[in-house]
């Protein structure tokens, strides 16, 4: 049996799951409502239950576009992953979702494949953080990457800085447009990063970074914890080759490691493996490709992906407005 609810509605059955299942930082409660708040946005969350006992929930966004389709995440970048999370049979799950909603486009978080839909893979980087530490961690990174955090030490120009002062958000914030820009969009309303941020440094989750030369801010990062995993979450730079050339995107990916193997995390999901370049740089790190996967309910809507992709991006241009 499948129950739609409102988020308010549902969240004592989400946290309730958060304690049964495995599910990810962008499926709990704190992350949806934050979602909700900042951005305006309505997920429609659908529990599954079997005799009265609560198996599952997915969060989805629908958008109309002729049809009605349930994205799940509602946008990649900064929520990467969506889906069903569940106890036992996966397919059962999806199969009942499919009799109640019937169009659906799910980002999940891990290799699957499911009969009667189309699942095509994606790819994120994983590191492993089971090194002895973070030293011994240190000779499974690649020599350039080795090489440019040395040299970004020897030569002392860069500035690492760990604070969440309002200033210092708007320096991340001035990053991330710029660095969005260079891809032709913009980032999220400011509020909803701050938001995050704020929400995750108070639970002592959180690490936000920024690099900074003769105290301009030139880079920056934000990870968040959820259980033994680390996520990098967002990062932003200037490509001007005065800056580039200090290395800050190495320095401040190692200082993030660094920080995990602290916490005694057991991974670091760095995402963003689509592009090559992109996909060589975190590699780098010691980190190894593995397959997600995205999920279409039907053949016809596989087939018309590029329209439903541009249904989605509707609802990213709705929200990626300047604060």
């Amino acid at each position: 049996m499948i129950e739609k609810k409102n988020l308010k509605d549902a969240e004592k059955n989400i946290r309730k799951l958060e304690k049964e299942v495995d599910l990810t930082l962008f499926h709990t409660f704190d992350w949806l409502n934050i979602l909700h708040k900042t951005l305006k946005i309505n997920p429609e969350i659908y529990i599954f239950n079997n005799n009265r006992e609560i198996t599952g929930f997915v969060p989805t966004f629908p958008k109309k576009s002729g049809i009605k389709i349930h994205f799940s995440p509602p946008f990649s970048s900064e929520t990467a992953y969506g889906g069903i999370v569940c106890k036992g049979n996966e397919q059962k799950h999806y199969e009942e979702l499919k009799k109640s909603i019937k169009n659906f486009f799910f980002v999940l978080p891990e290799k699957l494949k499911l009969k009667g839909m189309i699942c095509e893979p994606k790819y994120t980087i994983l590191t492993k953080l089971d090194a002895k530490n973070a030293d011994e961690h240190h000779k499974r990174i690649k020599k350039g990457h080795r090489y440019n955090i040395r040299k970004a030490a020897k030569d002392n120009i860069l500035q690492i800085k760990e604070d969440y002062s309002e200033k210092a958000l708007k320096q991340y914030y001035d990053l991330l447009k710029k660095t969005y820009g260079y891809k032709g969009y913009k980032p999220l309303p400011y509020q909803f990063y701050k938001e995050i941020i704020a929400h995750y440094h108070w639970k002592n989750k959180c690490k936000f970074l920024i690099a900074y030369k003769d105290k301009k801010p030139i880079g920056t990062i934000c990870a968040i914890i959820y259980k033994d995993k680390l996520h990098y979450w967002t990062g932003g730079f200037l490509r001007d080759s005065e800056y580039t050339k200090l290395y800050p995107n190495d320095v401040l990916q190692w200082e993030i490691i660094k920080w995990g193997y602290e916490r005694k995390l057991k991974v670091y999901d760095m995402l963003g493996a689509d592009l090559e370049g992109i996909r060589r740089f975190k590699l780098g790190f010691g980190g190894e490709l593995v397959e997600y996967t995205k999920i279409f309910s039907s053949k016809k809507l596989h087939i018309l992906s590029k329209a439903y992709s541009k249904a989605g991006q509707r609802i990213k241009t709705l929200v990626r407005k300047s604060s």
